[in-house]
């Protein structure tokens, strides 16, 4: 008879398949990644808030630009130029709130929703697929094992029965 040195059991094979399985691996990631489309069409919904700042070091020397007066309209004569720079600093912040655009966005989100709904069933429906396949192969390698044995218990019989053929031809019977 055939020797096994290792068996699977049915719960062993089971959880190798949930950990290692990658089917079920890249409906975890699609799952994971719809989840995030949700949350992504959900921030336009909410309030949008911006800031800028910059910085910019430059002598206070008057240059014409084009739009503003002229030097002695606005001081009242001319000046001494100088090469000491200063420092102009300049920040702005930006707040937006989506009020009504006809629920496209509100539509976008529950959409996105539905479809994590729909990526959350179908990764339940893989997780049951893999694990039916697995329990299927399980019984159907263990119905082949037990079939090995059959197989060698009857070579055994045969040999046995050749045996006793060849005790009665040598008796002559």
């Amino acid at each position: 008879m055939i020797a096994f040195l290792a068996l699977l059991t049915l719960d062993q094979a089971l959880a190798t398949a949930r950990t290692g399985q990658p089917q079920l691996q890249a409906a975890a990631a699609q799952t994971a990644a719809a989840a995030a489309r949700t949350d992504e069409a959900r921030a336009a919904l909410l309030p949008q808030v911006s800031g800028t700042g910059s910085y910019q070091r430059a002598t206070a020397n008057f240059v014409s630009r084009p739009g503003a007066l002229p030097r002695q309209l606005t001081t009242g004569g001319g000046g001494s130029e100088s090469f000491d720079s200063l420092g102009f600093y300049n920040f702005g912040v930006n707040a937006n709130y989506l009020l009504y655009d006809f629920g496209q966005t509100r539509n976008r989100w529950r959409s996105a929703a539905a479809s994590l709904d729909a990526q959350r069933a179908g990764e339940r429906t893989t997780g049951s697929q893999v694990l039916f396949t697995v329990r299927t192969t399980f019984f159907q390698a263990r119905a082949a094992r037990e079939l090995v044995g059959v197989a060698a218990e009857t070579l055994a019989n045969q040999q046995k029965h050749l045996e006793q053929t060849e005790g009665f031809v040598e008796v002559g019977t």
